[in-house]
């Protein structure tokens, strides 16, 4: 079976930060480095989407409280 990952939706893009990558590297990054050991691929991944779903909420209440 094929596993792949992207970093954006259809009909979106996916924002960069030059110094520290997309949200979405970001994630990927900080939940494989912390549970590769113990988790496989696609679970770390669901992971990676959970996190990045939080980093949007959190900027979309802060964007609204502005």
């Amino acid at each position: 079976a094929n596993l792949s990952a992207s970093s954006f939706i259809l009909g979106f893009v996916s924002w960069r930060n030059s110094e520290q990558g997309s949200w979405f590297i970001q994630a990927l990054c900080e939940v494989f480095s912390k549970q590769c050991k113990h988790e496989d691929a696609l679970n770390m991944l669901v992971q990676v989407t959970i996190t990045i779903f939080r980093i949007v909420l959190l900027y979309v209440i802060n964007w609204m409280l502005w």
